[in-house]
């Protein structure tokens, strides 16, 4: 292992990398690596599949909250409430406005939470690729999902202890 020294690393100095095959080298990467991915709060991301956030609402209500203020500037006629509507349609139309600002609400929150969640995951896979070298970062490319990009580093390093030749440790196929 050795520190990283990229100037336009996401991770701190005396970021462990794991840049050797030999499963040997493993453990002690993975240790370090876990602390500070713990201390960035991407822990949970590399060890539980779906993960969420408990304060994820917390990381956009303020783009939430402006997102529904412009959209009543924006889209005023669905919130007017005309005051000459008599009967039926004055106490149907607060209905109206109320379902609609419900939808609203909804589909912005629906969208914001996951362009929230889809940007701390992107976040996750730069910090753990950020912990590999070149050339075992290529052999993880496909993978978009830090919990599965974590998971396949372990059943390449961890699960086989034993593999220490880095012919077979790079091969696609276990």
């Amino acid at each position: 292992m050795s520190p990283s020294t990229s100037s336009n690393s996401i991770v701190p100095a005396g970021y462990p990398i794991l840049d050797e095959i030999n499963s040997s080298t493993f453990p002690q990467w993975n240790k370090q690596f876990m602390q500070y991915a713990k201390s960035a709060a991407f822990d949970s991301f590399y060890l539980e599949s779906n993960y969420v956030p408990e304060d994820l609402t917390s990381r956009f209500i303020d783009e939430y909250d402006r997102t529904l203020r412009g959209d009543k500037v924006t889209h005023e006629a669905e919130y007017y409430v005309d005051p000459s509507l008599s009967g039926n349609e004055r106490t149907a139309r607060p209905a109206e406005v109320s379902a609609y600002e419900t939808r609203y609400r909804k589909a912005t929150y629906d969208r914001l939470s996951k362009t929230t969640l889809a940007n701390l995951r992107s976040d996750a896979i730069i910090f753990l690729n950020s912990a590999l070298s070149p050339l075992l970062r290529s052999c993880f490319s496909n993978e978009s999902d830090p919990y599965l990009l974590y998971q396949a580093i372990r059943a390449r390093f961890e699960d086989h202890p034993t593999r220490t030749d880095p012919s077979s440790i790079l091969r696609a196929d276990l």
